[in-house]
């Protein structure tokens, strides 16, 4: 917790969602479509960052459903998290990169970006600069340029 920075707490997830006007999700994906029947109603209206990607390995069925779906993950994570602001970012890089690039110098690290909601895009793309990344708008949640092919040796 001391690395968070002094000025980060610990809560429950619905203390999260209560406090945040803006929300990083970051869970496996097979988990998505429960948190949105388990949190959803409290997240209506916010801004949620949604960063996982369907690894058959790891996810089961849904992953496997989702991968060989022609639509792309944020389809998905569109359906299963309604009345969000979803923005799909921060799941083509691998964290440990993150941390160890994030503020470098010029050319920085380009975090790709995908959403239907042009106003919520626009939000989240200024904070991934202040973060110290390049941020890369590609296009809406169908688009199938967003996804990991395979999981990472370090999570297997």
């Amino acid at each position: 917790m001391a690395s968070a920075g002094e000025n980060a707490s610990a809560g429950e997830i619905a203390e999260a969602i209560e406090f945040g006007e803006i929300i990083f999700l970051s869970i496996p994906y097979f988990a998505l479509e429960q948190f949105g029947k388990d949190h959803g109603r409290a997240l209506a209206g916010k801004i949620v960052i949604e960063t996982g990607n369907p690894y058959p390995e790891r996810d089961g069925a849904i992953g496997t459903e989702v991968r060989e779906s022609p639509f792309g993950t944020g389809h998905y994570s569109a359906l299963w998290l309604p009345g969000v602001r979803l923005v799909r970012g921060f799941n083509s890089v691998w964290d440990g990169t993150l941390v160890k690039e994030a503020h470098r110098s010029p050319p920085q690290v380009g975090i790709a970006l995908a959403s239907d909601d042009a106003a919520a895009m626009e939000i989240v793309a200024k904070l991934v600069g202040e973060a110290g990344f390049d941020p890369v708008t590609i296009g809406g949640l169908k688009l199938r340029r967003l996804e990991r092919s395979s999981l990472p040796s370090e999570v297997k």
